[in-house]
């Protein structure tokens, strides 16, 4: 069996060395089952898709540049063979407003505010009628913090004023409450492998930062699986379009002032998985993708 790992460019920003690395458990459970595999980049014209039994979406980390393009390139190679997890869950998960469909499924989310492209921005009255004193604002198609700010004093509410105004007049935006737990407790993420939780870790950025991910020097470290998130995680899992067909997901919890966990974005597209962390988990979605694909074929293949 011969599979592609889809990644992004190899000189891309996007991949940083913590991310790289995180993803060499698989590759060695992947081996070790006799399955041969590249990475090609998602945008590379030269791929031919085609020539691979299947297409695992990894490290597509460049996607929310261009997501037009990405969509086209998903139904293409789907056309020609197998992708995890599938492109209808991946185009569904790429729009953040799936935390609607989320929340109406009952999974807590922090109270959020749509900023369709070209509305009017009025954060000074917004504020006011939610009653929120603090802001963060992100893009509804984005990932590694792109397009995000905090506001917490008058300053940056004023400064947010300007900033949202420049985002919301060429893309899609939304508000939220900004909780300032993020900058002690961090953000957990809870790794999902064929509906089971394989294992946490919680990922805490630099004094006086939000963001969490390693591009910003966050620091992220193995934790034990809280029940709690366990439950709310695999029932986010639960809500997601044809949940059957989910081969992976991460889900990432924030902490509102008292404590309670919140949904921040179920990744079902291109998660860091943390598996220089948990070297099991590799393994476990290695098994799960040759198991998916052999089902695929109808049970005829072999690796």
């Amino acid at each position: 069996m011969h599979l592609a790992l889809a990644d992004c460019d190899l000189d891309s920003d996007a991949r940083t060395p913590t991310g790289v690395a995180s993803e060499a458990p698989l590759h060695e459970a992947l081996r070790a089952r006799g399955v041969t595999f590249e990475c090609p980049a998602w945008d590379d014209p030269g791929v031919d898709w085609g020539a691979f039994d299947a297409v695992l979406i990894r490290l597509t980390w460049t996607y929310h540049h261009r997501p037009r393009q990405f969509r086209a390139w998903l139904d293409r190679v789907a056309a020609l063979v197998p992708v995890f997890n599938p492109p209808e869950i991946v185009r569904w998960n790429m729009d953040k407003r799936y935390l609607q469909d989320l929340e109406r499924a009952g999974i807590p989310i922090a109270p959020t505010v749509w900023l369709p492209r070209g509305s009017a921005v009025d954060l000074a009255g917004t504020l006011e009628s939610r009653g929120w004193s603090t802001a963060f604002a992100k893009p509804v198609i984005g990932a590694t913090a792109s397009d995000t700010m905090r506001m917490r004093t008058a300053e940056e509410r004023q400064e947010g004023q300007v900033f949202l105004e420049a985002q919301v007049a060429r893309q899609d935006m939304f508000l939220q409450p900004y909780l300032g737990r993020v900058e002690t407790e961090g953000e957990v993420s809870l790794m999902v492998v064929e509906g089971e939780v394989v294992h946490a870790v919680r990922k805490t950025p630099v004094p006086g930062d939000y963001r969490v991910q390693d591009d910003f020097d966050a620091v992220d470290e193995r934790i034990d699986v809280e029940p709690e998130l366990a439950r709310l995680a695999l029932a986010a899992v639960a809500a997601a379009p044809s949940p059957e067909s989910l081969l992976y997901a991460r889900v990432d919890f924030l902490f509102l002032d008292d404590g309670a966990p919140v949904l921040n974005e179920l990744e079902l597209i291109e998660p860091m998985f943390f598996m220089h962390h948990e070297p099991r988990c590799g393994a476990a979605l290695a098994d799960g993708l040759l198991g998916r694909i052999e089902a695929a074929r109808g049970g005829r293949g072999s690796a």
